[in-house]
C-alpha cells in the first residue's frame, strides 16, 4: 500500500482534532481530569481548566490553518 501526502495529513488532522476536542472538553469540566492528568479529581480545578480553554484554542487556531 502506498501512503500519499493527502492521506497522512488527513490522519494528522483528524488526530490534532481529536486532541483539541479532548482539551475543550477538559476546560468545560468533563469528568476527564484523571484521564488528562493523572491525579485524584474527575474534573480539572478552575486554573487548570482555564489553561486547558487557552490550549485548545491555539489547538484550533493552528487546525484552521
Amino acid at each position: 500500500m502506498i501512503i500519499t501526502t493527502a492521506f497522512t495529513a488527513a490522519v494528522v488532522a483528524t488526530g490534532l482534532a481529536g486532541i483539541a476536542v479532548f482539551q475543550m472538553a477538559l476546560a468545560f469540566g468533563a469528568p476527564l481530569g484523571r484521564a488528562a492528568w493523572g491525579g485524584p479529581e474527575a474534573a480539572l480545578p478552575t486554573r487548570l481548566r482555564f489553561c486547558r480553554a487557552a490550549h485548545s484554542a491555539a489547538s484550533f487556531t493552528k487546525f484552521a490553518r
